[in-house]
């Protein structure tokens, strides 16, 4: 059976094709035993034909329509609305899986439009050297300095969908080979591709980041997760770079890593950027070692004669993901005259681009204060998803068992930073919980426990919650509570691991809530303060403590909610909800919620 490499591609890339075949007809020995399947949109099909058309002859290449495989795998929405709906990653994650999942083959290849082959080679040799001593390689995210938002997203999702928490980054290089029966049985056990996107999308949806589902990161942890079924060698970076590199060329590295790319990328992904005369031949030899031979290389032209030294040395079979390098087709005169001209005006625009902000800057107080807020702006995000990262494996106090990590005092959250108040809070603290969320249908805490990986199910009293829930969170699971809610909380409550109840102060949701601490161990409630409560009869009527007749010895409670955030606060017990600068759920509002656990 024909080895087949698959390349989905899409009209702004086809200017690739040309040098992507041009260089597989050049350097391919056995051409007749490997299929080219290029999957694209069925309007696109004549520009690509018009580029293959002069290599058909020669090489076996086959244009797949996207339409088709949607068609045949009984998918009913366009190319266009999936794009729209999932993102660009999910999207490319749909067309690649199901060309495999479609092709009657056994392995296959996976290569964007902008590879190019460097030099002579037997794809057939290639694929049998991969399966006879399969690897995947990955490094440590949680010894990351920094850590790109969207690669911290997207492990999140893999680990979301695979139930399985991982810790490694698997893209380090571009080989990226797919077995079939992995496929299968990965979609078998978990569901299908695209069931598996729409997951990811309807739990993340309201996120202001959305990297979907990527491929190679779902298929890569899958094996990682069933090393032992698999039997696939797993390549530690971290640990290979430490056995390569001297103390010092390792710190010189990293630092060239996180300078240049902020914590993107896989830490050896870009190697050939960060090469110098003491590191070139041992970061070559690691490549070597590991058989990383289709791997990454652009810039080349800020350390065209290292990367040189190390391409000789190494001798890849494919440049992958970028044809910005001068080897190969490349290293034509000519063609390297363009690309060197290219690069040129390139930095030129870049220069100017800077030259002007820094003259705004110095000319404009108001330009200034907008582009400092921005960076700051985006410094914090940065700083806080570094720092829930940190906390996905950080060992957590616990009472009994339940999700109360580190408990403090007001007095020492009043006295600290935010990065201090954050140490108590951990999204895995409702990742996979079973949780009844009562009363909300106006706020933003379905949204948080959805993007926490919360197993959520939502309670409604009223017909037009119920409603506005169904259209807010489609495909959700609902329930209503009638007025016998007694039997109903007697039923539901025992089934789950947190109950949650926003709602505001009245009789109807005290009895609601009175009755859920009757039956569960661990109880967080959420209110908002409008203008008729803030007096001190109602706040006297509805003192919590009285209202829920609570023991003080029985329960601690943890305040929380800050714009989508629970941090944990350990306080004394008698509490009057008098200050309006609470930050909380609701956005014309303030709000407090208190979270109830058994000592």
């Amino acid at each position: 059976m024909k080895n087949h490499i698959i390349t989905p591609t899409f009209v702004d890339h086809f200017i690739y094709i040309d040098k992507y075949l041009e260089s597989a007809k050049n350097n391919i020995l056995d051409k007749d035993d490997v299929v080219f399947c290029f999957t694209i949109e069925k309007h696109e099909h004549d520009e690509l034909e018009s580029i293959t058309k002069k290599y058909s002859s020669i090489l076996n290449i086959e244009i797949i329509h996207f339409e088709m495989l949607l068609k045949h795998f009984e998918i009913e929405r366009t190319p266009r609305e999936l794009l729209k709906l999932y993102g660009k990653y999910s999207y490319q994650t749909l067309k690649k899986i199901y060309t495999m999942l479609y092709i009657q083959a056994e392995r296959f290849l996976v290569l964007d439009s902008e590879s190019m082959w460097l030099r002579p080679v037997s794809m057939a040799q290639k694929f049998d050297e991969y399966f006879s001593s399969p690897f995947i390689a990955g490094s440590s995210i949680s010894n990351r300095k920094n850590i790109d938002l969207v690669m911290l997203d997207a492990i999140k999702n893999v680990d979301y969908l695979l139930n399985y928490e991982c810790d490694k980054w698997f893209l380090e290089n571009f080989v990226w080979y797919y077995d079939k029966n992995i496929l299968n049985t990965l979609f078998k056990e978990t569901s299908s591709p695209i069931e598996l996107v729409d997951c990811i999308y309807q739990k993340s949806k309201y996120n202001h980041i959305k990297s979907g589902v990527l491929e190679i990161i779902l298929y890569h942890n899958y094996i990682y997760k069933h090393a032992d079924r698999y039997g696939y060698n797993v390549i530690d970076i971290d640990e290979e770079l430490t056995k390569y590199l001297t103390e010092d060329n390792i710190e010189c590295y990293k630092n060239d890593f996180y300078h240049e790319c902020q914590g993107r990328n896989g830490l050896v992904e870009l190697a050939l950027n960060y090469l110098t005369p003491s590191n070139v031949n041992q970061i070559a030899q690691l490549f070597i070692n590991n058989k990383f031979d289709i791997i990454r290389c652009e810039n080349s032209f800020k350390g065209y004669k290292l990367q040189k030294q190390f391409e000789a040395m190494v001798k890849p079979i494919i440049f992958a993901a970028s044809q910005e390098h001068l080897f190969g087709i490349n290293a034509q005169p000519k063609i390297a005259a363009k690309i060197k001209s290219k690069h040129q005006i390139s930095r030129a625009k870049s220069f100017t681009r800077r030259a002007i902000k820094f003259t705004f800057r110095q000319i404009s107080p108001s330009y200034k204060v907008v582009s400092e807020m921005r960076d700051m702006f985006n410094a914090h995000i940065h700083d806080h998803y570094r720092m829930e990262n940190s906390l996905r494996h950080e060992v957590r106090t616990t009472l009994q068992g339940q999700p109360t990590a580190i408990l403090r005092t007001i007095e020492d959250i009043k006295n600290e930073n935010t990065e201090n108040i954050l140490q108590g809070y951990n999204p895995q603290d409702f990742s996979r919980k079973n949780i009844l969320l009562i009363g909300d249908y106006n706020t933003n805490m379905g949204v948080y426990l959805l993007s926490s990986q919360a197993d959520l199910t939502f309670a409604h009293s009223s017909t037009e919650e119920l409603r506005i829930t169904k259209n807010k969170f489609p495909n959700s699971k609902i329930v209503q509570i009638t007025d016998n809610f007694e039997d109903v909380l007697s039923e539901l409550c025992p089934r789950y691991d947190l109950i949650i109840h926003i709602s505001a102060i009245n009789e109807w949701n005290t009895k609601l809530l009175t009755q859920s601490f009757r039956l569960s161990e661990n109880v967080i409630f959420a209110t908002h303060i409008s203008d008729e409560h803030i007096n001190d009869e109602v706040l006297e009527k509805n003192d919590l403590v009285e209202s829920f007749l609570l023991d003080d010895e029985r329960y601690s409670f943890i305040h929380s909610i800050d714009n989508y955030k629970l941090q944990m606060i350990k306080h004394g017990w008698k509490v009057k909800t008098k200050k309006r600068d609470i930050i909380g759920s609701w956005p014309n509002s303030p709000s407090i919620c208190y979270w109830f656990c058994q000592r």
